[in-house]
């Protein structure tokens, strides 16, 4: 525990890698209590508080045409998670004159991870089929890449977490009733001009500006943000999380 403006403040650095480098391990993800982490989340005192999430910066193609600059997103999802904690962050972007975005319909749960899955896996068993029945080279080169193409694309949008944690947090593991997301999105201009994302130190700065302003704010409506967080979050121990995947 830490003290940011005289205020008593939690903090915990989720990294959700799997061993091996093969790939991120997302049922541990953002604030979901599951396992030995939400052991440790309430060891902290952070299962039964209203949270910002921070996550890292990212390019989203279908958002990057929409700016010429990069600039700040916040998301919640206002029927499941906390909107106190959402519109904490927008009042402090608001005060501090920083460009944003916000999205408080985002994070739907809902089976669409399970769809996802059973898409992939139908079209797989489909390219596996044809390739079965190929009789040239060129076929079955054109199914190979095609199905190079699915692994490579395609399967990401379903491994990264299991479906029961996606039905309760959605991608960005948020655990209903606590938290709202902050992040940065870098627009297509930079994308071109880099060809990567490229975190500037002004921008990490101004990411721990707003958090900071933001805990203030959610401070002086902590009994709503604290309603919510009773109201909404399931009640399931990290051991049943555990056994739901």
């Amino acid at each position: 525990m830490i003290y940011i403006n005289e205020l008593p403040v939690s903090w915990l650095i989720t990294i959700n890698a799997s061993p091996g480098g093969s790939g991120p391990n997302e049922d541990s993800e953002g604030m979901v209590p599951i396992g030995n982490k939400g052991k440790l989340i309430a060891e902290l005192g952070m299962d039964a508080i209203p949270v910002i999430i921070l996550e890292s910066k990212a390019f989203v193609p279908a958002l990057a045409q929409q700016f010429d600059k990069d600039q700040h997103f916040v998301r919640w999802n206002e029927k499941v998670d906390n909107p106190v904690v959402g519109e904490s962050l927008v009042k402090a972007l608001k005060s501090l004159d920083l460009p944003y975005m916000l999205d408080n319909s985002a994070y739907v749960r809902n089976d669409s991870l399970e769809i996802e899955t059973k898409r992939v896996g139908q079209y797989i068993a489909e390219l596996g089929t044809q390739y079965a029945q190929s009789k040239t080279s060129s076929q079955k080169v054109k199914i190979a890449a095609e199905l190079s193409k699915l692994i490579t694309q395609d399967v990401g949008g379903s491994i990264f977490m299991s479906d029961a944690i996606f039905k309760l947090t959605s991608g960005g593991g948020l655990w209903p009733g606590q938290s709202a997301v902050l992040s940065t999105v870098t627009c297509k201009a930079n994308i071109d001009k880099n060809n990567a994302i490229v975190a500037e130190e002004s921008e990490l700065q101004d990411s721990i500006r707003v958090v900071f302003q933001a805990l203030a704010y959610l401070h002086a409506r902590q009994k709503e943000a604290q309603l919510l967080v009773q109201e909404r979050s399931p009640k399931l121990s990290p051991e049943d999380l555990l056994r739901l995947i």
